[in-house]
């Protein structure tokens, strides 16, 4: 792990303290972390097991990116690197706990996600839009 802190140290530009484990983190560990500064952050490393890993994990970072453009509430990543070992991510720092059930109410609380500017923006509406499964229809 100290190579990948040593790399994450290296891409933000400054120092990164390990401040605990988090609960969660169900695809890699959760680990919290302090930024220089102090600002706290989440850094999620996972083994290296096939040769295009890094290059999930940039392409999962573009997909988060264009859900919170489009007003979807998910942490913002700060940056995703690799070490001979391990591909990582350092991501925001939300203070909640996950939803123990994914029940009706929160998926109809979210956001329509539907173009680049927004949910719900401009006068026609997106080709391509996920919302969810409508409980009504057959």
């Amino acid at each position: 792990m100290d190579a990948v802190l040593d790399d994450v140290a290296a891409a933000t530009g400054g120092e990164v303290a390990v401040a605990g484990r988090l609960v969660g983190g169900v695809n890699a560990g959760a680990v919290r972390v302090e930024l220089a500064g102090g600002a706290p952050a989440v850094l999620k490393a996972t083994p290296r097991t096939h040769g295009d890993k890094l290059g999930e994990t940039q392409r999962a970072r573009r997909v988060v990116e264009h859900m919170r453009e489009c007003g979807y509430p998910t942490p913002a990543w700060f940056a995703v690197g690799a070490t001979d070992r391990y591909v990582w991510h350092l991501m925001e720092f939300v203070d909640a706990r996950p939803a123990s059930t994914l029940t009706p109410s929160l998926i109809h609380g979210r956001p329509r996600v539907g173009s680049p500017t927004g949910p719900d923006r401009g006068p026609h509406p997106p080709q391509h839009t996920l919302r969810p499964p409508d409980p009504h229809s057959a």
